[in-house]
């Protein structure tokens, strides 16, 4: 009677790790080799220091450790550059934590020229002054919006929104807007999304792009709708919207 061939079975990394450290604990090999459906010469010592060695990779690479397979790369050299850029691009976020107030300071310093040349072409700005801007700053801090738009891009959008004149076209859009979810309560809710995704196996990266897009977008709504009542309130103070 032909006996019957058996399923090839393919471990992950992690699940060789945890054979690797049933076998140091004094397992046997056929009974492990029984347990995870697999041959007896799988059950070996032979690759024990190279899945070491690959797992310590993963780990120090935020890899995921579900993978089957040892791969490779043919140009180590690339992997290596794109390893260092991604680290380092990952690595703006800690280096803003430890900066001290100090160096804020003096950063500030030298950038409140540049500042303040900016904001007098925006209509209606010519008169703020550095203590405005200390206080625009305080009331926007956290707000993740601005920094998706370039300065032309915040100055042409004021500039438009300073064409609208009356308060009953502007009652309007805030009643159109509260119909549905805020612009805020909307990129709140895509970077929730994002974050879920980004620890699901299921969802690819061309799906993290479409909620990355979207969320920016949302972003750019909730900045520029917090600089047109900026204006408003601006425009109103000195006169110039009676």
């Amino acid at each position: 009677m032909p006996s019957i061939k058996r399923k090839r079975n393919v471990l992950t990394i992690e699940t060789k790790l945890e054979i690797i450290d049933r076998l140091a604990k004094g397992e046997s090999g056929s009974s492990l080799a029984t347990l995870y459906n697999v041959g007896k010469a799988t059950i070996t010592d032979k690759q024990k220091e190279a899945i070491l060695q690959y797992a310590a990779k993963l780990n120090s690479e935020d890899g995921s450790k579900r993978r089957k397979s040892m791969k490779g790369v043919s140009d180590t050299a690339l992997e290596d550059a794109l390893f260092a850029w991604f680290t380092q691009k990952r690595s703006l976020a800690d280096a803003v934590d430890s900066l001290t107030e100090q160096n804020v300071i003096h950063a500030w310093k030298k950038l409140w020229p540049d500042v303040s040349n900016f904001i007098e072409r925006l209509p209606g700005f010519k008169e703020c002054d550095e203590d405005d801007v200390r206080e625009w700053l305080e009331t926007d801090v956290g707000d993740p919006g601005f920094q998706i738009l370039t300065e032309d891009e915040i100055v042409d959008s004021v500039k438009a929104e300073a064409t609208v004149e009356g308060a009953t076209d502007e009652e309007a859009c805030d009643e159109q807007d509260n119909k549905g979810p805020t612009h805020a309560e909307a990129f709140a809710a895509f970077e929730t999304v994002m974050a879920w995704c980004e620890r699901q196996s299921e969802c690819c990266s061309t799906q993290l792009l479409l909620l990355k897009r979207m969320r920016d977008l949302a972003a750019k709504k909730k900045a520029l709708h917090m600089l047109r009542h900026l204006l408003h309130s601006k425009l109103s103070w000195h006169g110039v919207n009676d």
